[in-house]
């Protein structure tokens, strides 16, 4: 997997359309990896370097970890190099530069090794041992890899939109007959803009080059299907935010080829004496939508847990029906009553008849399970939903409606 997918915010989901250059190095080559993509509308900005794997056998990958993103995924990171981001002038003068620095160097867990950081700010944080450089829309900036065995030197231009956009009021959006319809005025310096709808099993991305877009709420993805079918995009129950971003010329074209930058296969790459992408992004607007689908019957709607143990499972979920095949049933939905949104979990429930398991997670990511109930529904008597737990305990919901 990539990391720069996961941290960059970048994953490719196209196929077809133009035929670029390719390169496949020798099985022996030792290749230094980049990722680093500029964002004029985050504080944050990143660089990671690795190895390649090409010829060797990776790491042993553990559970991601976003703090550890190279070595939690079987990679080989590039420790203790010098990297450099600087911006220059239209003549090539310097401007402003930064020294990055890895996050190992001055975290106290260990984690960050090859993750190389500066801020995005124009005066240095005092409560941050990180160093500062401005991100500015339109400006040109250029990259400069020192390492024991490489020099690698890359360069990109961020696309003139201002990065942040004003929050607007999300919509109510019923996934089976709603259209959301996109149309953004024209960002000079960008090659394409990205369409992304974030997902709890990771974004959807696809690049455009008019400026509009028709998000349909029967979008699937054709990279990930399940036992009941391909992956819907959109989860009812769940605030998806829908973003239009512009993107240089090098992130297109890395993104949009298919590199495989880990085996160093198929790679297109505009980084000198290297591999990889640094390239940059501005957000154009962005859309918040609350998906819905009619809840119809059992075991749809609010559920009531029973009594105050165990205090760690929700007090209160909603669920909503997601897809049904071959007998079986998933329903997606979120905790209620928390004091913010920010508190919500999202809920995953598979049904088969009278069974049901209950995920709990942590967020609004399938990454991360939080709890798991399985148990049975009884519409005997008064309507219940009978859990256990895998370590041991059992817990009782009842519906609100």
């Amino acid at each position: 997997m990539k990391r720069g997918l996961v941290l960059l915010t970048a994953l490719l989901l196209t196929a077809g359309g133009c035929v670029f250059d390719r390169i496949t190095l020798a099985p022996a080559a030792d290749a230094l990896i980049v990722h680093g993509v500029l964002n004029p509308g985050t504080t944050e900005q990143v660089v990671l370097l690795e190895r390649s794997l090409s010829g060797r056998t990776p790491g042993v990958r553990l559970p991601f970890d976003s703090l550890d993103p190279i070595v939690s995924d079987g990679g080989t990171p590039v420790r203790n190099a010098r990297v450099i981001v600087r911006r220059v002038s239209a003549s090539g003068t310097t401007e402003d530069s930064a020294v990055l620095r890895e996050d190992i160097s001055w975290r106290s867990d260990g984690k960050g090794a090859g993750v190389y950081r500066f801020r995005n700010l124009d005066v240095p944080s005092s409560s941050q041992p990180v160093p500062h450089l401005a991100v500015r829309p339109g400006a040109r900036y250029t990259l400069e890899v020192v390492s024991d065995t490489h020099r690698v030197t890359a360069s990109t231009t961020i696309p003139s939109a201002p990065g942040t956009v004003a929050p607007i009021a999300p919509r109510q959006f019923f996934r089976d007959t709603d259209s959301l319809f996109l149309g953004w005025a024209p960002v000079s310096g960008a090659a394409r803009y990205e369409i992304r709808v974030d997902s709890p099993v990771g974004p959807f991305t696809t690049f455009v080059d008019s400026l509009e877009y028709l998000a349909a709420g029967t979008l699937t993805r054709a990279d990930r299907g399940s036992p009941l079918g391909r992956e819907r995009i959109f989860w009812p129950g769940l605030r998806h935010t829908i973003s239009v971003s512009a993107v240089d010329q090098h992130y297109f074209d890395y993104y949009r080829s298919g590199s495989d930058d880990l085996t160093a296969r198929g790679l297109l790459s505009t980084v000198s004496g290297g591999f990889g992408v640094f390239g940059s992004m501005a957000r154009v607007l962005e859309r918040l939508v609350d998906v819905r689908t009619p809840q119809t019957g059992w075991p749809e709607g609010v559920w009531s847990r029973v009594g105050s143990s165990p205090a760690s499972l929700p007090a209160l979920f909603e669920l909503w029906p997601e897809r049904e095949a071959f007998g079986a049933r998933r329903l997606t939905g979120i905790t209620r009553g928390e004091a913010d949104a920010s508190g919500q979990r999202l809920v995953v429930a598979e049904q088969a008849g009278n069974t049901l398991s209950v995920t709990v997670l942590a967020g609004l990511t399938l990454r991360d399970t939080l709890a798991v109930m399985t148990g049975t529904l009884s519409a005997t008597g008064e309507p219940r939903f009978d859990g256990s737990l895998p370590g041991g305990g059992s817990v009782t919901y009842r519906p609100l409606r």
